[in-house]
């Protein structure tokens, strides 16, 4: 990642080889994921600085989806790998940061211990310059892509002419900010303008199956928003789409993960749901969304105590997600587990006193005492 020669990093008793990835600690070689030790390189290199989700994924996983889960599952592994999870600091709504005194070497001797970036402070202004700032350049990277992509189509009417990079690099972004904007409760219309980012990505990429999954669920989320002869429609297009998506990958896992919810939703079909749902948890186990879906789907049918162990699991692999947290709360109920329901509502709600969700736990399972 560095692009300076024989470059190393010491830090407490670690030494972080930044040229030929690797950790030591005490002159041994720690055992260490490659992307959990690519997200130490970076945030070492940054030291002091905020490193946001999308530095993050730019850097680690460029070219490559994600979901939340995966970055927090990576950032939890780093932080059991150096054992002190202090070293790895989150910062709300920005980022993460590198809290160490970190001296940079080379084989030719010491030099100047990096300097640290000034500490950020907190203000009343959320990230949503930042996010604006990216929103932008996507747009531009956007409409470029789809310009060069539309004068290519229409250059030759008579042929069909192969997909251009920028056209389907573009459709990925789209479906991205899609992914971005549905699970992002602070905006507004959110489920409309997510559905615009994957017709968005469809019509710039045809041939992408991950673009049509995304309509599959941007369309299933909408009709959440619509009465109930509304809903049927928007659910049957989903289903389009996502069978859509199959005929051009049958083994994605987003297609299965979108394709189990829309069997629980539109169709109420328990045996098809849990079958494509058990199998996106085969095709990525540290999905939190998948195994938060499995337990709604689990609580559906009865089986409460398996329910609350997926939910378990999910929340071991984001704690930070308040879906998941809020998911409690239907589960315990439907389960009987009031008192439990009650005090997890409680201590949640002391430190969210903003969430709908605790609010209306404690005020539901108080009524149940």
């Amino acid at each position: 990642m560095s692009g300076t020669p024989a470059n190393f990093y010491e830090f407490e008793s670690f030494r972080l080889n930044a040229e030929n990835p690797s950790l030591w600690r005490d002159g041994k070689l720690v055992a260490i994921s490659p992307k959990a030790l690519d997200v130490l390189i970076l945030l070492v290199e940054k030291k002091g600085q905020i490193v946001s989700r999308e530095d993050l994924l730019e850097a680690v996983w460029k070219d490559t989806f994600v979901e939340e889960g995966n970055i927090n599952y990576t950032i939890s592994l780093l932080r059991k790998t150096l054992g002190n999870k202090d070293l790895v600091q989150t910062v709300p709504r920005h980022g993460y940061r590198f809290q160490a005194d970190v001296k940079q070497v080379s084989e030719n001797g010491d030099v100047p211990p990096i300097e640290a970036a000034p500490a950020f402070v907190q203000t009343e202004t959320r990230s949503r310059p930042v996010f604006f700032a990216i929103a932008v350049s996507c747009v531009l990277l956007l409409t470029i892509a789809a310009f060069a992509w539309r004068s290519e189509k229409t250059s030759d009417s008579s042929s069909s002419p192969p997909q251009t990079n920028s056209a389907a690099d573009a459709s990925m972004l789209a479906y991205k900010r899609g992914m971005m904007i549905l699970y992002d409760r602070d905006v507004e219309n959110r489920a409309q303008k997510a559905l615009d980012e994957f017709q968005q990505a469809v019509t710039l990429d045809p041939t992408s199956a991950l673009a049509y999954t995304g309509l599959a669920e941007g369309l299933a989320s909408k009709a959440y928003s619509m009465p109930n002869d509304r809903s049927r429609e928007f659910f049957a297009k989903g289903k389009v789409a996502i069978e859509k998506a199959f005929s051009l990958d049958g083994n994605l896992f987003e297609g299965f993960l979108a394709r189990g919810w829309l069997r629980r939703n539109g169709d109420w079909d328990w045996s098809g749901a849990e079958e494509d749902l058990r199998r996106a948890i085969e095709l990525k186990p540290v999905s939190a969304l998948a195994h938060f879906r499995y337990s709604q789907l689990l609580s559906n049918i009865g089986r409460h105590s398996e329910a609350l162990a997926e939910i378990k699991r999910a929340e071991e692999i984001d704690p930070l997600s308040e879906m998941i947290i809020s998911g409690h709360f239907p589960l315990l109920e439907s389960a009987g587990e009031y008192d439990k329901a009650l005090t997890m509502a409680e201590e949640y709600l002391q430190s969210n006193r903003e969430n709908q969700f605790a609010r209306r736990a404690v005020a539901t399972f108080q009524y149940h005492k």
